[in-house]
């Protein structure tokens, strides 16, 4: 039955998702923990460090033309929050730009709310008001980024963090 062939068999899409490493900046890459498996890949990318987003640490030295690639589980949360703030912390973008950089890079994103709100805090601390804001939608609160009127990116420096 091709119902429970496509039931068992992960679409190619999924397959390619899943163990795929995707660059945000050329010396930035996000994946999930299964990309890890193909060695071969990071060879290729020339990724010389790897950031378990799981365990996060706080300062990562690397030598001058490094490569790093930040993974979690399956590269949607936890990796995709440190490569967004990433963006923010260090290339003064504002947390939505940074977002919609992430989030060309690996459509699959989803920051879980309680790193929204983080994020969101964390840049009114810093610039004073936040890019993103908290909405209600069918009584929850959801950053307005995920919604289709909220992907306009604003192409500017929004603050300077550092």
């Amino acid at each position: 039955m091709t119902t429970n062939q496509s039931l068992s068999k992960p679409s190619e899409s999924v397959h390619s998702f899943i163990y795929g490493i995707s660059e945000i900046r050329p010396h930035v890459f996000i994946c999930g923990y299964l990309a890890l498996t193909r060695g071969e890949k990071f060879k290729d990318l020339q990724i010389t460090h790897a950031i378990d987003a799981s365990n996060i640490l706080n300062t990562v030295k690397m030598p001058n033309g490094g490569k790093i690639v930040v993974y979690c589980a399956a590269g949607i949360s936890r990796s995709a929050t440190l490569c967004i703030m990433y963006l923010v912390i260090h290339e003064n973008l504002s947390l939505r730009d940074a977002f919609f950089e992430v989030k060309n890079a690996r459509a699959g994103i989803n920051p879980n709310f309680g790193f929204w709100k983080q994020m969101i805090e964390f840049e009114t601390e810093k610039c004073g008001k936040s890019s993103v804001n908290l909405i209600e939608k069918d009584q929850l609160l959801i950053p307005d980024v995920l919604l289709n009127n909220g992907n306009k990116k604003q192409k500017r420096k929004f603050c300077s963090i550092i």
